[in-house]
């Protein structure tokens, strides 16, 4: 039975977080105030996730990777989260660098609630319960010393869970071998925390991480982190792994729900619930709409503001619009009308033109012969069709794209001719 899955009261609370990537550029967003402020905000949120712990009665926080979104961290940026780490001294936090952050040099390892790993698994106790059997406990180069001096030796195990936490910095020295020192208690309630990928069998970059490797070695959850949209699953019969995602989505390739995952772990029977906590300041949203045969940016808007209204997309969110279908006009102008209008509506909107075009042509003889060619083949003509001009039009541009002996290059310049032609354009 899945150990993370019981409703009962909890002793112990914990926070799974990942990828916050602070100092991140979010070069996307054109006004540089408005990504400044941007960029405070992400700082914010992880200040309100503190907040969130004290008011929850959290007691650690597990950070599994890319903290900071680059080596090169400014001095106020690192001021600031090392205070906050400071400023709660009951919360412990456990710090797992990522592929973004490897290399920090930051001077934190002296703060006496802030834990790290490092490339050797270094496994940690939790302050309220009775330490993990010690002979259970190695790091890569067997030697133990590194657990003894950060635990009291003299503690002895009581009647409560123990609840262990380990980590490891995946390297290209280490990544295939770390396996074998994961050495669990199966008494214990027990927390590996990686950053990588996730494979069912292996990989081939240094973040790869075997599954099947991790099976049957009494891991209960396995804190994950480097995809930045939130992802559960099953180890084995015992253990889950689990993707938070990132705490604020910070371009459009991260929209939808982003926070953490909290661990309420009954340390009476080693049973756990765990909950996704929707924390993000803003949500991101990509709407597409089609606005195939319409003529004007006042009707475009409409349907524009029609398709947003459906999507109930707050007003304080960021918005990509990405028109698509087929259009017969420049659509730069109606692009920048659409964003006027919107940008006094929500926080952030940027549109995106993503239509085909059907004007004005080169000269392309090939393609006009085979425009003649397919009107002649499928007698697509008012007399013996019968067809309406937008039936038409719809008739000519599906027998153009099935058309497998001619090269989409060549589909394409075809209808853009046809639609000229359709419209009583000359074909210059």
């Amino acid at each position: 039975m899945d150990r993370c899955q019981n409703n009962k009261e909890s002793y112990m609370k914990i926070i799974h977080c990942a990828d916050i990537h602070l100092g991140s550029g979010i070069s996307y967003i054109e006004d540089p105030a408005k990504r400044r402020e941007r960029q405070d905000e992400l700082l914010e949120t992880y200040r309100r996730m503190f907040r969130y712990a004290v008011l929850n009665e959290i007691e650690a926080i597990i950070i599994a990777g890319d903290l900071f979104d680059t080596d090169q961290v400014a001095a106020p940026l690192m001021g600031a989260v090392i205070r906050e780490i400071i400023d709660h001294p009951d919360i412990s936090v456990y710090y797992l660098k990522g592929n973004h952050d490897v290399n920090i040099k930051s001077g934190i390892e002296n703060i006496p609630n802030l834990h790290c790993f490092t490339d050797v698994v270094k496994v940690y106790g939790l302050h309220n319960n009775a330490l993990p059997k010690m002979n259970d406990i190695h790091d890569l180069h067997g030697d133990t010393d590194v657990i003894r001096s950060l635990h009291n030796s003299n503690e002895i195990r009581n009647d409560r869970v123990n609840v262990n936490i380990a980590g490891v910095e995946l390297t290209p020295d280490n990544r295939d071998s770390f396996y074998d020192e994961l050495n669990f208690a199966p008494e214990d309630f027990n927390i590996l925390v990686l950053h990588g990928q996730l494979y069912e069998n292996g990989g081939s970059n240094e973040l790869a991480i075997n599954k099947r490797l991790l099976q049957h070695r009494n891991i209960d959850y396995l804190a994950l982190g480097h995809i930045h949209a939130y992802r559960s699953g099953g180890i084995d019969a015992r253990g889950i792994y689990c993707y938070p995602g990132c705490l604020e989505g910070r371009g459009f390739d991260e929209c939808g729900s982003h926070g953490f995952v909290v661990l309420d772990i009954d340390t009476a029977d080693g049973n756990c619930k765990r909950s996704f906590v929707e924390f993000a300041r803003r949500k991101l949203h990509e709407i597409q709409v089609d606005i195939t045969d319409m003529t004007g940016g006042a009707e475009i808007l409409n349907s524009v503001e029609k398709s947003l209204d459906n999507a109930r997309c707050p007003e304080q969110d960021m918005i990509r619009v990405e028109l698509t279908g087929m259009v017969d006009q420049e659509l730069s102008p109606v692009c920048a009308y659409i964003k006027k209008v919107l940008s006094e509506r929500y926080y952030y909107i940027k549109v995106k033109d993503a239509a085909k075009k059907t004007y004005s042509l080169h000269n392309n003889a090939n393609c006009n012969e085979k425009i003649y060619g397919l009107h002649k083949d499928k007698q697509m003509d008012d007399k013996s069709g019968g067809y309406d001009r937008v039936s038409f039009r719809k008739m000519f541009t599906d027998t153009v794209r099935s058309k497998n002996d001619i090269s989409e290059a060549d589909r394409e310049e075809i209808i853009r001719l046809g639609i000229m032609a359709l419209n009583g354009e000359e074909l210059i």
